[in-house]
């Protein structure tokens, strides 16, 4: 399986079985241009993955990462769910 098959089959399973309260993703955007974004997928029995998380390299290493790990676990706080899996895609 290609890498662009790989996101796009996980991209439309976020889609399909996207849930409000279970899911989150956040958008980094710079001058209208996304340069990065988190998403949080719901998994069985209360859980939760960090299925993707990305950043245009040349806005690496600026906190950005870290911002977007603080939205990630504030999310989780507010939902009380089970410790998550952690499936990361990174470049």
């Amino acid at each position: 399986m290609s890498f662009e098959t790989y996101v796009a089959l996980g991209l439309n399973e976020f889609y399909k079985n996207f849930d409000i309260a279970r899911d989150c993703v956040s958008i980094c955007e710079h001058y209208n241009n996304i340069v990065g974004f988190v998403l949080l997928m719901h998994r069985e029995n209360n859980s939760a993955q960090l299925r993707y998380f990305y950043l245009e390299p040349e806005y690496r290493g600026i906190v950005l990462g870290k911002k977007f790990m603080n939205i990630f676990m504030a999310f989780l706080n507010t939902r009380a769910i089970n410790p998550p899996i952690y499936g990361l895609l990174m470049n």
